[in-house]
């Protein structure tokens, strides 16, 4: 395997996400694939890319269309309940 395991704050970094958020999207769903190493969470630099590849739309239409307006499912079930 020669794909480098980022730390959380890295993998944020290069995505351009907090680490925070980056931690929501682990327990909610919908963020990039994670390499769990006992307690520790890793992330496979080709798989943010994926990741973000996956993300790109081209007009906010086609974001809220595709449901890439919103990071997690969860902040979509706090919307409809607004």
């Amino acid at each position: 395997m020669s794909d480098i395991l980022l730390t959380r704050p890295d993998a944020a970094r290069r995505i351009g996400l907090a680490p925070a958020t980056l931690a929501k999207l682990a327990v909610f769903g919908g963020g990039p694939p994670m390499v769990k190493l006992g307690r520790s969470v890793r992330y496979r630099a080709a798989d943010l890319d994926a990741w973000l590849d996956g993300r790109t739309a081209t007009s906010t239409i086609d974001a809220q269309a595709r449901g890439l307006d919103r990071l997690t499912a969860t902040s979509a079930m706090v919307e409809e309940r607004a």
